[in-house]
């Protein structure tokens, strides 16, 4: 199943509602293994049946890559391929989970890529959002309060100098007062879990 993502979205994560110009999924990701994330979990009151729970945990940590990958997650929780694709279309119209696809270790894929944050006039922040968000390396991008309103990753086929050039094309942006890179040194987390 190819991924599930909404192009032309800034995710406000306190409101639970996107809101015009970002695209959350990307060649920058970095994690590994197709899985779907959930925007929330059992405290942030999320009612679920017991089959819920366990096709919304299953699906976070890994869903198989063969040809028939949700009939193979639901063998294995005890479901069937059907009732997997209920629970995740129904919990993705909730939303609460977010994507469905893969995520790929893109340094491995010879890509590179880079967390970005911005500053940029309150005025502006949509139209740049929109801007930003043409480019289809774009990823995981969401305003934020405090000095930096904009973060995002960028990815690229090839060098750091191509997400260079690429950031340097954001900051002359109108509106864009700052942006700053942040490229990863260390990777410390592959996988994040929200058990429901």
């Amino acid at each position: 199943m190819a991924s599930l993502k909404t192009s032309g979205e800034v995710y406000r994560p306190h409101s639970g509602r996107p809101a015009g110009g970002i695209r959350p999924v990307g060649p920058g990701a970095h994690s590994a293994g197709p899985s779907a994330r959930c925007a929330g979990n059992s405290a942030s009151g999320i009612r679920a049946t017991r089959i819920e729970k366990l096709v919304l945990d299953a699906a976070q940590t890994d869903i198989p890559a063969c040809s028939r990958p949700f009939e193979a997650l639901g063998a294995g929780i005890g479901v069937t391929g059907a009732d997997v694709l209920k629970v995740l279309k129904t919990y993705k119209k909730k939303g609460v989970v977010r994507r469905i696809g893969g995520s790929f270790e893109t340094r491995k894929l010879g890509f590179s890529s880079t967390l970005a944050g911005a500053r940029v006039k309150p005025s502006r922040l949509a139209a740049v959002a929109k801007e930003i968000s043409k480019f289809p390396g774009v990823t995981h991008c969401y305003e934020r309060a405090g000095e930096m309103n904009l973060w995002f990753t960028v990815g690229v086929r090839g060098t750091m100098a191509g997400v260079n050039r690429q950031i340097a094309v954001f900051r002359r942006l109108p509106g864009v007062e700052k942006c700053y890179s942040f490229p990863v040194k260390t990777m410390f987390k592959i996988k994040t879990f929200f058990p429901i």
